[in-house]
């Protein structure tokens, strides 16, 4: 057996009893506590297996939680506290002792001598060098001038910032004042269109699903105010007359069928088809609560109208396989 291995065996013998110390022992005594209260308090139910068990089972879990938090949870943050603590002092010493070991700037200059500059014998100048320096001086005003204008390109430009780009003029076409109108004619067309053809899917809807439940005449009435309900969300309707009574389920299906197609962006929401529906059948709904009401798609396979839900945003309706008289 190898050094390694007899490490590692000595390394998960020592775990498994700390383990065992830790919690085997104290749930131990756990356990016999909970029996020993279970069969207390159960005696006084005449030996009720179901208290006793009761008992049992929470006085368990009281012990374990009181344990787990007194005994392990608690010793270890006030442990982990302390070691925080005495690190953080540690720390701000050994800051203050190096401050106070580190040399200031001054005291080390004045340690350091500076050497003194030595003298050195300047030689005589010779002919050649006395005419190198005339024409020395002679050149000195234009490398002046020269250095001048570099050092202010180089002010006026810092190294390594690229020229800015010239931006590119778009050039915007103009729009005429005919195109203009057109443009706006078309779209308000467009809306009319679909408008009229979702208003003439719900009225063939509603004159579909109410004709088994009104008598033409009254229908013709009714789909007068559908009509003013599309063009107006706040609309007031008038009772309908039914020639049979209709339930709460059956007129919630079939207001919240129109005005989901009308939509909630354009005003139709939950108030605005609660009021709708509440003037249209004051019989059926009275004495129901609003939030009832507002809770139109309910059971949507029930009741002669059932739940009709728009696909994809299509304003069509599927009375023709799903509605029953």
């Amino acid at each position: 057996m190898t050094k390694t291995n007899l490490q590692k065996q000595t390394t998960e013998s020592t775990t498994l009893r700390e383990y065992c110390l830790t919690w085997g022992f104290p749930c131990i005594i756990m356990l016999i506590i909970s029996l020993l209260s279970a069969i207390t308090i159960g005696a006084q139910f005449e030996d009720s297996l179901f208290v006793k068990l009761c008992v049992f089972t929470i006085s368990l879990l009281l012990q374990l939680l009181l344990y787990y938090t007194l005994c392990q949870q608690l010793p270890l943050g006030i442990y982990n506290a302390y070691k925080s603590t005495i690190m953080k002092r540690q720390k701000e010493k050994a800051l203050v002792q190096k401050s106070k070991e580190q040399p200031t700037a001054a005291e080390t200059n004045a340690a350091v001598p500076t050497p003194e500059p030595k003298e050195e014998a300047t030689p005589a100048p010779s002919k050649e060098a006395e005419e190198n320096e005339q024409e020395t001086a002679d050149n000195t005003p234009e490398k002046a001038e020269t250095e001048a204008e570099t050092e202010v390109q180089d002010t006026a430009q810092p190294a390594g910032e690229e020229k800015p780009s010239p931006a590119v003029a778009v050039a915007i076409p103009e729009l005429s004042s005919e195109e203009y109108k057109k443009r706006n004619e078309e779209y308000i067309n467009k809306l009319k269109e679909e408008k009229t053809k979702l208003v003439a899917e719900i009225i063939g809807y509603v004159q579909y699903t109410m004709a088994c439940f009104m008598d033409e005449q009254n229908l013709d009435a009714f789909c007068k105010d559908i009509l003013g309900w599309t063009e107006n969300p706040e609309f007031k309707p008038q009772p309908a007359k039914t020639k049979m009574r209709l339930t709460s389920l059956e007129v919630r299906h079939f207001v919240w069928n129109i005005g989901e197609r009308l939509g909630k962006a354009n005003g139709y929401n939950g108030t605005a088809r609660l009021n709708f529906v509440k003037a249209l059948f004051p019989d059926v709904l009275e004495g129901i609560e609003d939030e009832t009401i507002l809770n139109f798609t309910v059971d949507p396979d029930k009741g002669r109208i059932k739940l009709d839900r728009p696909e994809n945003g299509s304003c069509k309706f599927h009375y023709s396989r799903k509605q029953t008289a």
